[in-house]
């Protein structure tokens, strides 16, 4: 048990010392977030409003250690209202002037490009996060996984390719990442998320993690730290916040009709009902 828990903290201090390296295909998330706002959708602005949090965002990667390179791409003549936010946080920002009769400004191929030369130019970076969910990273997702490094996705629930988000190690929902911030009109957030998810499809994903732990260490109980990883690789989408829960804690303790909690000497020890 004293070997696992040193084990489980090596890992805690290498992902704080992760190197991440983001790129935001800014067109793409400014666009699916404003039309989240029903008042503010297919309205074309000469100044397009701040609508994205970007300090949330830019926290919650933080989180996982050293941002060393921030990239985003777009036509900036129409976001002047981020200026500050992006000054805050260094953010090198790629103008793309649009090209073409759809004023296409070519933002996925750059920035698939860009990612392709990090990837290979700074080998010390070990996560990439791209926000954005176009179907068009794809391939460049396979990429950075066959490199041998983490990618964590962040777009709109609603517009996010979902081939994509399984091609992250972890994605991550706009929403749920404000939802989790602390900030302003967060609870309500979260109570908005808890009424829209679907009960019997998350015990199902539960048991199955449980039951998959089971029989990979043989035994007839799982500790709580080893089953959000196993449910994140089975659904890389997989957050509390999507459920409306502010931690993993709080989420398996709403499952205790399924999951049976005791306290361990380090960690919760879960078994499944019968």
């Amino acid at each position: 048990m004293l070997i696992k828990n040193i084990r489980n903290t090596k890992k805690m201090e290498d992902q704080k010392e992760a190197k991440l390296a983001i790129y935001w295909d800014f067109d793409n998330i400014h666009i699916s977030v404003k039309n989240l706002d029903k008042k503010k959708q297919k309205i074309h602005y000469k100044q397009e409003p701040k609508v994205l949090d970007i300090t949330s965002i830019m926290q919650f990667v933080a989180s996982y250690g050293d941002v060393s390179v921030n990239k985003a791409y777009a036509d900036w003549t129409s976001f002047v209202n981020y200026k500050e936010s992006f000054l805050d946080y260094s953010v090198d920002l790629i103008q793309l002037f649009p090209r073409g009769s759809h004023s296409k400004n070519g933002a996925d191929i750059r920035m698939s490009l860009d990612i392709l030369d990090d990837l290979n130019d700074f080998p010390h970076l070990t996560h990439f996060c791209i926000v954005g969910g176009d179907s068009d990273y794809i391939a460049v997702a396979q990429k950075i996984r066959q490199h041998g490094k983490y990618i964590i996705g962040i777009g709109a629930e609603s517009t996010s390719n979902g081939y994509f988000v399984k091609g992250c190690n972890e994605f991550k929902f706009y929403k749920t990442i404000l939802a989790k911030s602390g900030e302003r009109n967060s609870d309500k957030i979260l109570d908005e998320l808890k009424a829209t998810r679907d009960e019997k499809k998350t015990r199902k994903l539960l048991k199955t993690a449980v039951r998959k732990l089971l029989n990979q260490y043989n035994t007839d109980f799982v500790y709580k730290a080893q089953l959000k990883p196993m449910i994140r690789r089975l659904d890389t989408r997989f957050d509390e916040g999507n459920y409306g829960y502010r931690t993993f804690t709080e989420f398996i303790n709403a499952h205790n009709d399924i999951l049976d909690i005791t306290d361990g000497e380090f960690d919760q020890v879960i078994k499944l009902k019968k």
